[in-house]
């Protein structure tokens, strides 16, 4: 508007210009602000699309049309529902309920969306309450479509779980392999141990036992594979009975006497007089004890003392505690601990024992009865482990007890490699392999 005098009409036809300018660039911020939103919503990734209460779709962003294939308007005015998997439907209601009875709260859900030539596509989704333009409560949802990275997750697993079970029945096939000849071997040690091939010089004597120890220990490394086997293909099966930790703690102790006394230990037992009975599997339980007290020995100077306690945790678990003055370990050791096939450094040993395996199967087994191994250790000081066991098995872990040959024997009962030393009406060594459950033939004497 022309401004032609000073008086109080030019003032305003000048205000009124000046007005008229500012809008023009107002609204050119705003065109140009809408412009750049467009182009972000349009070029972006993600779906954007907003919803009702009742998940009818107020807005949806172009982009539907390059990741899902639906031309534009085709989703608007539509239930978001029909679109989602049958499956998927009360997951996403509820997700969109929450987001509406809770306004601060982000939505988040993933669900499988229809596209548009029919197939089944995995939606991520993310959302915030915001109220649509027509005044309407609503929710914003920002939806990526990560059909590629679940379906890159699920061959992961797929091949991680085929890999695993490879590997179980590798370690089953060759730990039998193994262990079938060690059963003659260890029965004619046994026999000639007994002077059924005549009178022993002290040598020989040496030279049988040192063949019978070393045949005992392979029988241990195999039996550790076995049970790794076992626990990763979830063969392991729990024979609760009613145990009393005292006892055998005091048995196990017992069958180690010699080595204790080989290195001169100091073993001080700290077993409460009313610790209460456990229901659990004796055998794994004994398995468990003798790992980790062995695992003291092994691990602590000649003239260490070795400490146990047994004690309530609480009233409904029980704690075997194992402390020694050993060797200790530094924290990187200790994360590692309970990796399969894991060895720590033990200054005390030049040669290389185990298979790294011992801990890991103890860890198992104590999970499997609904209990925990935890430890703590100190370079230079000693180590503690905390072996903790439910008094009654877990709700999951109801007692099973399985009969293999129909006389009520599990076939992990007894030593798989125990041997009878008798000898049949010829003379000949008779090796009973009844207790073997991956045994295929009765043992036959080595010709």
């Amino acid at each position: 508007m022309p401004v032609q005098s000073q008086d109080e009409v030019g003032m305003l036809a000048s205000a009124f210009n000046q007005m008229t300018t500012r809008l023009k660039t107002l609204y050119e911020d705003l065109r140009r602000s809408e412009e750049h939103f467009r182009s972000l919503i349009e070029n972006s990734s993600d779906i954007i699309t907003i919803v009702n209460r009742d998940s009818l779709v107020l807005y949806e962003s172009p982009t539907i049309e390059r990741v899902l294939g639906y031309p534009a308007g085709r989703v608007r005015d539509h239930l978001l529902t029909e679109f989602v998997h049958p499956e998927d439907i009360p997951r996403f209601l509820q997700a969109l309920d929450q987001s509406f009875a809770e306004p601060l709260r982000m939505l988040s859900v993933e669900f499988r969306f229809r596209h548009a030539n029919g197939a089944w596509r995995v939606l991520e989704a993310r959302g915030q309450y915001r109220q649509h333009m027509s005044g309407e409560p609503g929710i914003v949802i920002n939806a990526r479509d990560i059909t590629l990275r679940k379906q890159a997750e699920e061959d992961r697993v797929r091949l991680r779980e085929e890999n695993m079970k490879a590997r179980s029945e590798f370690i089953s096939t060759v730990s039998h392999e193994l262990r079938t000849p060690l059963t003659p071997i260890r029965g004619y040690v046994d026999v000639l141990l007994m002077g059924a091939g005549g009178r022993l010089t002290d040598q020989q004597r040496e030279f049988l036992q040192t063949i019978r120890d070393n045949t005992l220990r392979m029988r241990s490394l195999i039996d550790d594979l076995l049970d790794v086997g076992r626990l990763e293909a979830g063969k392991i099966t729990l024979t609760y009975n009613t145990l009393y930790l005292g006892d055998l703690i005091q048995h196990e102790i017992r069958l180690l006497q010699a080595e204790i006394d080989r290195k001169e230990m100091q073993i001080n037992l700290d077993i409460v007089h009313d610790l209460p009975a456990v229901q659990a599997d004796s055998k794994r339980v004994s398995q468990i004890f003798v790992n980790l007290f062995s695992n003291a020995l092994k691990y602590t100077y000649n003239g260490g003392i070795i400490r146990v306690r047994a004690y309530c945790d609480d009233a409904e678990t029980v704690a075997i505690e194992i402390t020694d003055t050993g060797v200790g370990m530094s924290p990187e050791q200790l994360e590692k601990l309970f990796t399969p096939f894991y060895r720590a450094d033990n200054p005390l040993r030049t040669e290389a024992g185990g298979t790294g395996l011992g801990l890991t199967i103890a860890r198992s087994f104590a999970h499997l009865h609904g209990g925990d191994i935890v430890a703590t250790s100190e370079q230079g000081v000693g180590s503690t482990f905390t072996f903790t066991l439910p008094i009654k098995p877990a709700p999951r872990q109801q007692v099973q007890v399985v009969d293999y040959h129909g006389n009520g024997h599990h076939p992990d009962s007894e030593d798989l490699l125990s041997a009878s030393t008798g000898l049949d009406a010829d003379g000949t060594p008779v090796f009973d392999t009844a207790d073997d459950p991956d045994a295929t033939t009765p043992a036959k004497p080595i010709e």
